[in-house]
């Protein structure tokens, strides 16, 4: 089977163990950014406008928190291509 037609199903299994790693390093990240804006003064004005939480958190946290994560994607993303190679040879999957 090619890759780009009917060939997914090669494709999904070395991806999701390459990149199941990430999850957790991505998750950790976001935490301790969010904890690091959570005290920052724009958040404190936000809440004293009166906003609620969830606007809050959408609007000034996590949109700040994203900065941190966005920029280590491309290097994840780079890493998880290459690592497929790997995991296509552990589990004898063509690639």
């Amino acid at each position: 089977k090619d890759l780009w037609f009917g060939g997914w199903e090669y494709t999904i299994l070395p991806t999701l163990t390459g990149c199941f790693s990430y999850i957790a390093t991505y998750a950790r990240l976001l935490k301790t950014s969010m904890l690091d804006v959570i005290n920052q003064d724009y958040v404190l004005t936000a809440e004293s406008k009166g906003l609620s939480r969830g606007q809050i958190i959408r609007r000034h946290i996590l949109r700040n928190s994203f900065i941190p994560v966005i920029t280590q994607l491309p290097m994840s993303v780079a890493m998880c291509i290459t690592g497929s190679f790997f995991i296509e040879s552990i589990f004898s999957i063509p690639g």
